[in-house]
């Protein structure tokens, strides 16, 4: 099998936000290391797009957070394949794969948090990142807060050489196609959709999952079809069968049949994005939404939660609006604001797209390879030990 320098770590390829990153940033990382992705759930539709770039997919079931026949497996994976870092992006894999990286030998392991930690962690899981900070290379975290939150966790003082594993790397996104979009298809889509250059779409592009808090937005619609006469909300993605069942259930019995269209997963995000007046993001909770930026790319002003992930990266009143979490008709009143008041809305899109180049996955790649080329030429003596230590107390356990 080839052995790689670079082995990412992610649960699966299917649409949404750590998956759409990895698509980006890997094909620009391979210009620079040889690099893997190996999948700990199931393979997704977007692996097909890593696969192109001639990026080796590997597969491994885990199952649990810290399951001793999983971590068995993928050792004897890890140890066969001998990458130098081990790069992890979801929350299991923080677990299992780091350890499995540890007991097979791996030089430099990188757990990738890209929400606030304390959101996932229970009294189990976190123990085990009290057992596995000292044997990490580094902690990469999406924001200052994330970052904050996890040293909290883990009692880390801010000036200590353990502070120093930590590091910050805001995500970058591949906006190319939201700045030079396909018009041609955007007015194929106008028809496929019936609506026209005056009709006032209402759009989101994620996930369907329940932390987006969808049925929010499709509460907004219904408050706000009388008051915006054919206002149109397009719900782009894929993802929980029962939840986007429920989402359709709700739709039928507010009969917003006429109002509401769900696509399913679609490749053409960007030409999607140019349809809409106002994007939405209803989150209960996010790290970086990979649809906020690409909404900001696209110049579409947003209504998006008043949360820490959000609060971020958007203004109010400047980039789009903030609305109670869980609250509809705080989310109508902010769409019918921006729908309502064209000078408003035109000043977000300037501002909009002006935020957007903040996001340059080229800087971004260009930090992550400055990041292992770091690890890759010094390795850090108590982290060594720490790992060594680890191996040796755990390993029968396991």
């Amino acid at each position: 099998m080839r052995r790689m320098q670079i082995l990412w770590v992610l649960n699966e390829m299917e649409l949404g936000g750590i998956e759409i990153y990895t698509t980006d940033v890997l094909p620009l990382l391979q210009k620079h290391f040889s690099v893997g992705l190996l999948l700990t759930h199931r393979l997704g539709r977007l692996v097909e797009k890593v696969k192109k770039s001639g990026i080796p997919v590997l597969h491994t079931r885990i199952k649990g957070t810290v399951n001793r026949n999983s971590i068995s497996v993928a050792t004897r994976l890890i140890r066969e394949i001998s990458p130098k870092i081990v790069h992890t992006h979801n929350f299991k894999a923080h677990f299992s794969i780091r350890i499995a990286g540890i007991l097979a030998g791996v030089p430099g392991i990188i757990p990738h948090y890209h929400s606030m930690p304390g959101e996932r962690f229970n009294s189990k899981t976190l123990r085990w990142e009290k057992i596995l900070f000292p044997c990490s290379d580094r902690v990469l975290f999406v924001s200052p807060a994330a970052q904050h939150q996890y040293q909290e966790l883990l009692d880390i003082p801010s000036r200590s050489d353990k502070a120093k594993k930590l590091v910050m790397i805001s995500n970058a996104f591949q906006l190319d196609p939201f700045y030079n979009v396909n018009q041609e298809a955007v007015k194929n889509l106008k028809k496929t959709y019936n609506i026209t250059d005056e009709t006032p779409v209402v759009g989101i592009v994620a996930r369907i999952a329940p932390v987006k808090c969808i049925e929010v937005l499709i509460e907004a619609i219904d408050i706000l079809r009388n008051s915006i006469p054919g206002i149109r909300c397009i719900i782009v993605g894929d993802g929980d069968r029962e939840y986007m069942n429920s989402l359709k259930n709700l739709v039928d019995e507010k009969n917003l049949s006429a109002y509401v269209h769900f696509t399913g997963y679609r490749e053409d995000v960007a030409e999607h994005i140019a349809l809409f007046t106002v994007g939405v993001l209803c989150s209960s909770h996010e790290g970086l939404p990979h649809f906020l930026i690409e909404a900001f790319a696209s110049g579409c002003p947003m209504v998006a939660s008043d949360i820490e992930g959000i609060r971020l990266v958007m203004t109010e009143g400047k980039e789009g609006l903030f609305s109670r979490v869980n609250d509809p008709h705080s989310v109508a009143s902010a769409i019918e604001r921006i729908i309502t008041n064209p000078q408003l809305r035109e000043q977000m899109r300037k501002n909009a797209r002006r935020k957007s180049y903040e996001y340059n996955i080229y800087e971004h790649v260009d930090k992550l390879c400055t990041l292992y080329e770091e690890l890759l030429s010094n390795r850090d003596k108590e982290t060594e030990r720490a790992r060594r230590w680890f191996r040796i107390k755990y390993r029968l356990k396991l």
